[in-house]
């Protein structure tokens, strides 16, 4: 059988499906090499660049995953909400996180692009940072799901991040780079709920080391955000 082996049959894996053809008035100019980035592909890849990045990924579901251990008990011991109530309030107060950041990922990237990847970045590890730490501190229903609201405001810097990553990596190392991308998100999804139930209510769990702090009593899921903080 014939194999058509002209230049308007050549395609790669890094050929677009659909390329607008000159009838239809399209303006398309197929890459040189076929290149999916201007990149050196021989460049090796900035090691400590793509870690800290990686480190930044690990911080979203570090905040997310670590109040789930405590969230139930936090309802019921400080937030007067009745047993057949806390399944409820527990679902609004975690899925708040993620309906804010949904909300607000694609504002988030529109700011990286008109201010800088950096500066968004700082002011995600900041916000994400005090508002998780506040977490442990509510008396109310509203006042946790408020956190959890602001929490995910600053979450929504996800797409920047991986940005970031496509703008560092070439086509010779990007199964590295995400593999190392999804490696750190994995581990954050690990450390959350290890941490948060571990440090929960220090004052029962440890009374020998905490018992005698009368904050850690007043707030017993405080040390569990502070230590959530302190892991990332």
């Amino acid at each position: 059988m014939a194999v058509d082996t002209s230049e308007s049959a050549a395609t790669s894996e890094v050929t677009p499906l659909l390329i607008p053809s000159q009838s239809d008035g399209g303006s398309y100019t197929q890459p040189e090499n076929n290149k999916i980035n201007h990149y050196d592909e021989d460049a090796p890849m900035p090691t400590m660049q793509i870690v800290m990045l990686c480190y930044v990924r690990m911080v979203e579901p570090i905040a997310f995953f670590s109040i789930f251990p405590f969230t139930n008990q936090m309802l019921l011991n400080t937030g007067n909400v009745s047993q057949e109530d806390v399944g409820f309030y527990s679902g609004w107060i975690e899925s708040t996180f993620s309906l804010t950041q949904m909300l607000l990922m694609i504002s988030w990237g529109r700011a990286s692009d008109l201010y800088g990847r950096k500066p968004v970045l700082v002011f995600f590890l900041a916000g994400v940072t005090i508002a998780t730490t506040l977490f442990g501190l509510p008396k109310t229903v509203w006042q946790m799901i408020l956190f959890r609201c602001v929490a995910g405001i600053f979450a929504g810097t996800i797409a920047t991040v991986r940005a970031m990553i496509s703008e560092n990596m070439t086509r010779k190392t990007q199964a590295l780079t995400f593999s190392w991308f999804a490696f750190t998100a994995f581990t954050g999804t690990f450390l959350g709920p290890l941490v948060g139930g571990v440090l929960a209510n220090p004052a029962e769990q440890y009374p020998s080391v905490f018992g005698g702090f009368q904050f850690f009593i007043n707030y017993p899921y405080a040390l569990a955000t502070i230590g959530t903080v302190f892991s990332h």
